[in-house]
């Protein structure tokens, strides 16, 4: 699985569990992974759906040219929601508010603090905002980025320091080592 994908399983698995209620097996709405086929998708979960997409990767000025490269993962999280306040009072009672505005705050409160895996800090919300009503379904995204970091896999230069093997190096070279 490539790090985008983990990183995406992540927040999937995240979200899943922060819109489960105590002692439920399942979320109060569908969550996974946005569609391979979107034009195909329709969303037909009784309460809700949320859907996450990775946006691509956002990279600091001069973030690729030392030997420690740092970028953002961008993420956008759609909520689909059938209406725009409480849902209804029995998902009030179990503590998750199903309406558009309760999966709003139910997403920000899940992913503020949190570090993912893979991940070298928490992650970092960017935005919320309406998206769109359409055919009885109201629609937002709050977007998000991961900080990344990684250490560039450089060719090492000659020299006694860059020799793994201190079987392969000539004598000489061990020799001023063990000095």
């Amino acid at each position: 699985m490539t790090p985008i994908a983990a990183t995406e399983q992540a927040i999937v698995a995240r979200l899943s569990e922060a819109l489960t209620a105590p002692g439920a097996r399942h979320p109060v709405v569908e969550v996974c992974a946005w569609p391979d086929a979107p034009l195909d998708f329709r969303a037909i979960h009784p309460v809700g759906t949320v859907l996450v997409l990775y946006r691509g990767t956002q990279f600091a000025h001069n973030a690729t040219a030392g030997q420690r490269i740092t970028w953002q993962e961008q993420f956008e999280i759609a909520l689909l929601a059938r209406t725009l306040r409480s849902h209804d009072g029995a998902a009030v009672a179990s503590g998750i508010d199903t309406g558009v505005y309760g999966l709003v705050d139910s997403v920000r409160r899940a992913l503020t603090g949190w570090v993912p895996p893979m991940a070298c800090g928490q992650v970092q919300l960017a935005g919320i905002e309406f998206a769109e009503y359409a055919e009885g379904v109201w629609q937002y995204a709050l977007r998000c980025a991961v900080p990344m970091t990684t250490v560039a896999d450089r060719p090492r230069p000659a020299g006694p320091w860059a020799v793994d093997d201190e079987d392969a190096a000539p004598p000489l070279v061990r020799r001023n080592f063990q000095q």
